[in-house]
């Protein structure tokens, strides 16, 4: 049995009609693999006996950070300013992140350090940037 942990998952979908439930929800579990995991409780389609219908997608931990990006992209490719779109996003959700910018001298990501780094400029950390 898959556990999931309630403040690490988000709610897809939640339906209720004509007697059956759906409810969709993804998370990722304790391997590192991306679930979409749907629980359908109802009737069967005569009618005659409830049913309990499970369905689930799996995209590996190897594959995970793709989905992740495609789904970026997706959400914010092509608006005007997508780091600060980004960033609202993320504080509308209550998400941690760390936001910074440097004048001067593109230092771009690969001069970024992920040791030591500490969330939302917290405890002295040294602001970061984003690209360009």
């Amino acid at each position: 049995m898959v556990s999931v942990a309630l403040d690490r998952s988000v709610e897809l979908s939640s339906t209720a009609f004509e007697g059956n439930t759906i409810r969709v929800v993804a998370f990722v579990d304790d391997d590192g693999d991306l679930i979409a995991l749907g629980h359908d409780v109802g009737s069967t389609p005569d009618g005659s006996t409830e049913r309990t219908y499970d369905h689930w997608v799996v995209v590996g931990e190897e594959d995970r950070d793709l989905v992740l990006l495609q789904l970026l992209r997706e959400r914010f490719e092509g608006l005007q300013a997508p780091t600060a779109e980004f960033m609202q996003w993320l504080q509308m959700h209550d998400i941690p992140h760390e936001v910074g910018t440097v004048a001067g001298e593109h230092r771009g990501p690969a001069r970024i350090a992920a040791k030591g780094r500490r969330r939302n400029g917290a405890h002295g950390a040294r602001p970061t940037r984003a690209g360009p």
